[in-house]
């Protein structure tokens, strides 16, 4: 999977969908879409607790793969 800030995320645990805010090297923060929870994570444990939130077009230029 390829990740980009903007790029919609499912949380695996909860269902909350989540949008990739910021991606500096190996990490990742995420936004609710409510803006109420931010999640905090490492690229190689993206895939454990998070999946994509369906189809989607890429709106960035920074892809990171995990």
């Amino acid at each position: 999977m390829i990740v980009s800030e903007g790029r919609q995320l499912r949380s695996k645990l909860t269902g909350t969908i989540f949008e990739v805010k910021k991606i500096k090297d190996r990490s990742v923060v995420l936004e609710s879409g409510d803006g109420l929870a931010q999640e905090w994570t490492d690229l190689g444990a993206l895939g454990l607790f998070f999946e994509e939130a369906g189809n989607q077009m890429d709106k960035g230029s920074d892809f990171k793969r995990w």
